[in-house]
């Protein structure tokens, strides 16, 4: 499986879709990414979230019309 293929697909369905946040199940390669985007400003922030089943990253898109 394509981890990070799968993850930059959400993005940018995401941003096709004009939703305003995306979840993605989070590893530590896709947290560091996503500081990275960040940083750089492709995205507005994020966020981790912790679970006993599966951490997650919430991404507030940048591109979205309303912002």
């Amino acid at each position: 499986m394509d981890t990070i293929g799968d993850y930059l697909t959400r993005v940018r369905n995401a941003i096709k879709a004009n939703h305003k946040i995306v979840d993605i199940p989070a590893s530590g390669l896709k947290k560091e990414i996503t500081k990275i985007l960040k940083d750089k400003g492709y995205i507005l922030d994020y966020k981790f979230e912790e679970s006993k089943v599966q951490d997650n990253i919430k991404i507030a898109l940048k591109y979205h019309p309303t912002t």
